[in-house]
């Protein structure tokens, strides 16, 4: 979100309230975490532009946060401190946060709060064929297999797989893909993958050996998500697509295009129990989909809180008895205009 700030929802009347702020970091920064996990009572968030992992404690709503360690210089990658990690998984006591465009994975343990630093394979990727160091190093996508994960990497056409039970990694460089890979979902033994510049490629699990799709128009799409028996593809600004896997047959997501609208795009999403629910970008609403009756639900998420009200009702003030012409630096204009139109 645009805010600096930690939120609880209500389910029931869709009310937001902000329990915490990260520390030491400006009120409007965007993005400041990515995904989540929850381990027991505990909610740890991914941090993408955050300089900290934030983790958030259900029984007594209190946040902790764990600073993250400045990167080696030698990543080869250019290295972003806004775009730090996207991807994570949970695993035993263990969240594992997986670097976007920082270069290493961190093991954060819930019990000890400590965070352990992996880059050892940092090195290996840099110096496979192929490597682009303008793209980052894990999109979006994990997929859990044989008590291994399996990620798509950005900047090399290939997979990053990683035994957890070992606690070791391997690198596979895929034949046939000249490009780094955006984003990635599994059926089956099967898993697909999305080119960043065009195509979509199945990589077979069992023998490794990958096949080119073709896609409608033969373009690419971001990280697609398994919705049961279909794979849903999507992408900014164009209509969503359904795949069907053991046809290989496209058909237009009707009920998501249905459902999303404006110009707008999926932010990102998640299938879970034959319901698809998905976040969009410009109206940052929430939609569930029952994808058996393709009815709709959606939700828009309202701020109640005391400091941002107040921070909206002095610049309120100022405008109107004119001692001020509106100015971002106070507050975003749309995040105003918001609290204006409620």
């Amino acid at each position: 979100a645009n805010k600096n700030a930690i939120c609880k929802i209500n389910k029931k009347n869709n009310e937001v309230k902000i329990i915490s702020h990260y520390p030491n970091t400006e009120m409007y920064k965007n993005n400041l975490s990515a995904s989540m996990q929850i381990i027991g009572n505990y909610i740890v968030f991914t941090p993408f532009s955050a300089d900290y992992i934030a983790v958030y404690n259900i029984n007594n709503d209190i946040v902790e946060y764990v600073e993250i360690d400045e990167p080696s210089e030698n990543s080869g990658v250019k290295y972003s401190p806004n775009e730090k990690f996207y991807t994570s998984y949970k695993y035993g006591r263990c969240v594992y946060f997986f670097g976007w465009k920082y270069p290493g994975i961190i093991e954060f343990n819930v019990d000890t709060f400590e965070a352990k630093y992996i880059c050892e394979w940092v090195e290996l990727v840099r110096e496979a064929k192929g490597f682009n160091s303008n793209n980052s190093f894990f999109n979006e996508g994990v997929v859990f297999f044989d008590e291994s994960l399996y990620l798509p990497i950005g900047c090399l056409n290939g997979l990053y797989v990683f035994d957890l039970r070992k606690k070791n990694w391997e690198v596979i460089v895929l034949n046939g893909c000249d490009q780094g890979f955006w984003g990635m979902a599994r059926y089956n033994e099967n898993l697909y993958l999305t080119g960043i510049n065009e195509g979509l490629f199945r990589f077979d699990l069992v023998d490794r050996s990958i096949t080119h799709v073709k896609t409608p128009n033969g373009m690419s799409y971001r990280a697609p998500i398994c919705c049961g028996d279909r794979v849903l593809f999507y992408r900014d600004n164009m209509k969503a697509y359904f795949f069907h896997p053991e046809t290989e047959q496209w058909e237009h997501a009707s009920i998501v295009n249905k459902a999303i609208h404006n110009g707008d795009s999926i932010a990102n999403g998640k299938y879970k129990d034959g319901i698809l629910t998905i976040s969009t970008k410009k109206e940052m609403t929430w939609f569930k989909i029952e994808c058996k009756t393709n009815h709709i639900e959606n939700a828009v998420y309202v701020i109640a809180d005391k400091i941002f009200l107040d921070q909206c009702w002095k610049v309120k003030c100022k405008i109107f008895d004119q001692t001020r012409i509106f100015n971002e630096g106070d507050i975003y204009l749309e995040e105003f205009l918001s609290y204006v139109g409620s």
